[in-house]
Parts: C-alpha cells; structure tokens; sequence
C-alpha cells in the first residue's frame, strides 16, 4: 500500500494542522454548547429538562461513540472516519436548522449530529498518534490546543450568528462548521504507521478466520486491552476526571451568578478558561517532548492539583478574583492530560490497538460527563 509520509516527516506536519482545525471546532461544541441550548429553549419554550436530553445526548455520543470509532479506524482509517463524522454532523445540524419539534432535535441534533462528532473527535487524537514517533507530545499538545482556541475564538462569533440570524441560521452555521471536518480529514492521509498498524490487525483477523470465529467474536477480539490492569486504570481515572470536571464546567456559571457575579462576566470567565486550556495543552506538548519527563506523574499530577482547586475553591469563590483565579486554574489543569494520551495510551497497549484503546478511554469520558452534572444538581 502507498502511504503519503513516515512519521516526524512532510506530510505528518500537515496532518497535525488538519487535526487542530477539528479540535479548533470540538472546542466549541464539547464546551460553548450552553449557546446551542439557549437557542433550543428560545425557539421551542419547553421544559428544561427535556430540551437538555438533546444537548446532553450530544455530549454524551460525542465520547462514548469512541469504541464504535475505533472499529471504523480498524476496518478504514482515521481519515474515513473524520469524513463519515463530518457529512453525519452537517445533516444533523442542517435538519435541526428547519425541523419544528423539539423531539425531532433530540434526534437530529443529539443523535445524529452526537455520533457524528464522536467519529470525528476520536480520529482526529488518534491520527496524530499514528503520524509521529519522535514529536508525538510536541504534535498531540499543539493538536489539541486548538480546543481552547475553538472555545475562545469561536464561542463570540456564534453568539453573533444567533442573534444575527436566528435560531435557523445558528444551525445552518453550526451545519457549516461541522462540514469542515470532510476538509480536515481528507488531509490525514494513512502513515506508515496507520498502515502497518492495519498490517497487525489484518494479521489478527487470518488467525480468526483460521479459528472459524463468528463476526460478533471477531469483533470482540478486538476489545482484548480490557484485560490490561495499567490500561484499566487511565479509563477509570478518565471517568472520575470527567464526572469532576463537567460538573465544574456546567455549575460554574449558575454557582457565581448565585454569589453576585454578573451574567456578562460569566462570559469572560468562560474566555479564561478555554486561553488557560489551549495553552496548558500546548505547553505540556512542548515540556513533555523529552526523555526527561515522566507523563504519567504528569498526567496524574494535573488531576490532583485539579481536584484540590476544586474542594478549595468555597473558600475564595466570594470575589471575581477568586473566580477568574479557579477558572484559570480549571483551563490548565483540565486540558494539560489531552496532551498525553496518545503517548500514554501507545506505551499501555502498543500502535496496533491505539484506535481501540482511545475509543474505549472516550467511552470512559463520556460515562463520567453524564454521571457528573446531574450528581451535582441534586439538593
């Protein structure tokens, strides 16, 4: 098979911008998704809690589609399923753009356009594994720093567009934004590392029809990283990471409006927050592209500090401050991990199964991003 470059080289430079343009766009929705939820509320005035299934059904497929993009990965590439991600995110978009119930957003936005974004984010992490050996932290943080730019940057522009256009012309836009993931992903073409990755599983898959294996064994063979303890643990560690993590990010807003912040200064509190995380991201790329750093006491020092900011955090919440100090401090601290996982990740189970890998340890995130929110809003 040809293969456009081999890793650290030419092309794989231009498959880390591609996977930055994705993440640019997965910064807005994964965290500026409160605007797409106003927008609901304004055009169908009906119950909070019910217009909230359609963005939280988002958010949850947007990680927990992970094993299901790991077996497209497996049988494609990364770079098919980025393209099949973006066309189901534009139709999901553009049909929300004109449908006139809410339980047909819940389908169309939540589902359709959830499962979209879920084929998209996945291969867009996993892509720069497979493109870079030497720089893949440097490349990963950089990468992955475009959420905090799509966060800061793209979270104004569509405000703009809702009040501009409306509640259709948000959508359509939104429909807009997601086709440019098709562009992203015809940039990542297969690496040599992707190929030969596809060369092991091939391998995997003789052996199977040797074994006279039924296609629900095959593809449950391939799940076999679930029996690796280390493996286990970052999943586990990414379930509580998320579940503390959203919860922070949703009940920030509503917590400081409550202590006597302003609704406009919410806004800015936001800002912080996704400059702190697209720079964390790229700055832990650029420290831990060494021999020197150990990126698992990295990785899990982040989640502490995190932590103890957050149990901290009732006593110096009072002044907005206190409040820009805790936002600045959940951008970092939340986004330097990204940075690392396709390291982590390669070192736990090797190249061969890092699609399948990072689809399970998204599941883990997306269980813990649904579980958090909610725990937190009980009286």
């Amino acid at each position: 098979m040809v293969y456009r470059t081999r890793p650290d080289k030419g092309w794989a430079w231009v498959v880390m911008m591609g996977s930055f343009g994705a993440h640019l766009n997965h910064g807005f929705f994964g965290y500026a998704i409160g605007i797409l939820n106003f927008a609901l509320l304004e055009r169908f005035q009906d119950d909070v809690g019910k217009t909230a299934w359609a963005s939280g059904i988002f958010l949850g497929l947007f990680s927990m589609s992970g094993p299901v993009t790991g077996i497209v990965i497996n049988r494609w590439s990364c770079r098919i399923s980025m393209m099949i991600g973006s066309v189901l995110m534009t139709i999901g978009f553009v049909l929300t753009a004109f449908v006139d119930k809410l339980d047909y957003v819940i389908i169309t936005y939540g589902v359709i356009s959830g499962f979209g974004a879920g084929l998209c984010y996945t291969a867009s992490v996993v892509v720069v594994g497979f493109n870079f050996v030497r720089h893949r932290n440097l490349a990963s943080g950089f990468a992955s720093s475009g959420g905090g730019v799509g966060t800061f940057a793209l979270a104004p522009i569509i405000q703009m567009a809702k009040d501009l256009y409306g509640y259709s012309g948000l959508f359509l836009m939104c429909g807009g934004l997601a086709f440019h993931h098709f562009l992203f992903g015809m940039l990542c073409m297969p690496s040599y590392l992707e190929l030969k990755a596809k060369g092991m599983t091939k391998s995997i898959e003789c052996n199977e029809r040797k074994e006279d294996l039924t296609h629900f064994q095959k593809i449950v063979k391939h799940f076999h990283v679930l029996r690796n303890i280390a493996f286990l643990c970052i999943v586990k560690s990414l379930i509580c990471f998320c579940l503390g993590c959203y919860l922070m990010y949703v009940h920030l807003p509503s917590l400081v409006v409550e202590r006597g912040t302003s609704e406009e200064k919410v806004g800015y509190l936001l800002s912080v927050a996704g400059i702190c995380n697209g720079l964390s991201r790229l700055l832990v790329g650029i420290a831990s592209n060494t021999d020197n750093i150990n990126e698992l006491l990295l990785y899990s020092g982040s989640f502490s500090l995190l932590g103890l900011a957050g149990i901290l955090f009732p006593f110096y919440s009072s002044s907005f401050s206190g409040q820009t100090f805790f936002a600045a401090l959940l951008g970092i601290y939340a986004g330097s991990c990204f940075a690392l996982f396709n390291t982590l990740t390669i070192r736990l189970v090797g190249i061969q199964d890092l699609a399948t890998a990072f689809g399970i340890e998204m599941f883990g995130a997306g269980v813990g991003s649904l579980i958090g929110p909610p725990l937190a809003g009980k009286d």
